[in-house]
């Protein structure tokens, strides 16, 4: 399989399953609407198994790193100045909670990627 044939295969699946997730989670069956998912992860790795040549290089993989961790960094510092801002008492009583909850989510990211990155710096 060819490049282009991949990219139309992954348009379709991602059509197909698409289309049956919203279905299905409108008729409210959620088990269904996560088979629906799974199949076509399974459809795609499928079709990445017949394509014969390569799709990414190694520029595609730094400019997914940077952006990956520019991203990361936007939502670490939003999340630590709303946790600040509602453990200080600046937000009202229904968004402190949220505040709280995003300070202990943007903690949790900064353990994983301090756990992350000290496993990757020995193996790589």
């Amino acid at each position: 399989m060819d490049a282009k044939t991949y990219r139309r295969c992954v348009v379709a699946i991602g059509g197909i399953c698409g289309g049956a997730m919203g279905i299905f989670l409108a008729l409210g069956n959620l088990h269904y609407a996560l088979a629906a998912f799974a199949t076509a992860l399974f459809a795609e790795m499928l079709c990445r198994k017949k394509l014969e040549e390569a799709v990414e290089d190694e520029r595609i993989w730094r400019i997914r790193e940077r952006a990956a961790w520019r991203t990361l960094q936007a939502f670490l510092v939003a999340g630590a100045l709303a946790a600040v801002a509602s453990v200080a008492g600046l937000l009202a009583e229904p968004w402190r909670s949220l505040g709280v909850a995003l300070g202990f989510i943007v903690c949790a990211l900064l353990a994983a990627y301090t756990l992350l990155y000290a496993y990757y710096s020995r193996v790589m």
